[in-house]
């Protein structure tokens, strides 16, 4: 009887042993860890990996999304000159050491037309900066990178608590360079 007891117990704890593996449910992982292992990102490659991708310009204000309001965002619809099933959504920023004819904000944008900077901009005059702009199709030499940010959970009671997501791990773009003049858009440009 105490053997047929241990056998159950035992077949039980294997069970839920192998239920929590299909769940995915594993310890911490170190930085160290992060470090000497490869992450794959949004794109399907390792981060920090240069690559060329094609993407579409796209406005924040229009996802309805907090936090990307005032954003562009490019719409990558093929990676290294293969299209993707499903295009991610990335935010991106331009490096400095070339002209590159895009914007990640509508200050930016602005910027970038005018060649002058301005302190704050109207609904109806990025409505018409954008023209042009959102909807535009462009061809980059990019890579992906990776950061935690957001609001992290037990903060001390003395700490106020702001406006924010959760603390996670999110990507973006670094956009090196332009390849080449804009790609034909699909739709009319806005």
């Amino acid at each position: 009887m105490k053997l047929y007891l241990a056998m159950i117990l035992g077949v039980l704890s294997l069970t839920g042993s192998l239920n929590a593996q299909d769940q995915g449910v594993e310890g911490p992982i170190t930085l160290e860890e992060i470090s000497r292992r490869n992450v794959v990102g949004e794109l399907g490659i390792t981060l920090g990996t240069s690559t060329e991708i094609e993407a579409e310009v796209v406005s924040g204000r229009t996802l309805q999304v907090k936090g990307n309001g005032n954003l562009y965002l490019l719409k990558v619809t093929h990676v290294a000159g293969k299209k993707l099933r499903k295009s991610p959504l990335m935010t991106f920023s331009v490096m400095g050491f070339e002209a590159i004819n895009l914007a990640s904000q509508p200050n930016d944008l602005y910027e970038l037309k005018h060649g002058t900077k301005v302190d704050s901009l109207n609904a109806k005059q990025i409505e018409e900066l954008e023209k042009g702009y959102v909807g535009r199709k462009v061809r980059l030499a990019v890579y992906e990178s990776g950061t935690f940010e957001g609001v992290p959970k037990g903060l001390p009671e003395d700490v106020p608590v702001w406006a924010g997501v959760s603390f996670q791990f999110s990507t973006s773009l670094i956009v090196l360079k332009e390849l080449g003049a804009d790609l034909p858009s699909s739709k009319p440009a806005r």
